[in-house]
């Protein structure tokens, strides 16, 4: 495939939440840019594009109902800490991302940089131990 488009919204093929987006080769994505209501159901849809510049039928994803959850109180961090486990965020079986976060559940400080970052929880990484 040449490329891909993806949306995202409230129905199947619907681009209410996310317009549709060219992805380049990317087989998958990230967007922090929209924030999603708590017992809402949000579809995403793609289109591939071929070396011709022929698009495929749309294809949607199952339902995803977006669930609030309660997270851990706000950490911190120094930079020469380590790659630490984070915990108590609910419901359990979830994972985490955005920087410095490692297979899903880890924090390395080192790799988010110092000051503030806000995943499912805020740590704030200081430079160094005291």
């Amino acid at each position: 495939m040449a490329k891909y488009y993806y949306a995202a919204g409230t129905s199947p093929g619907a681009g209410d939440l996310i317009d549709w987006t060219d992805n380049g080769t990317g087989t998958s994505f990230i967007n922090t840019d929209v924030e999603l209501e708590p017992g809402q159901t949000y579809y995403t849809t793609v289109i591939a594009e071929n070396g011709a510049g022929l698009l495929s039928e749309p294809v949607s994803s199952d339902r995803v109902t977006a669930i609030l959850f309660p997270c851990p109180e706000d950490d911190e961090a120094c930079l020469d800490d380590g790659v630490f486990e984070l915990t108590g965020a609910e419901p359990p079986g979830g994972i985490y991302s955005g920087p410095g976060i490692e297979d899903g559940k880890y924090f390395n400080p080192e790799a988010a940089g110092v000051g503030d970052t806000s995943q499912p929880m805020s740590i704030r990484v200081k430079p160094a131990s005291s």
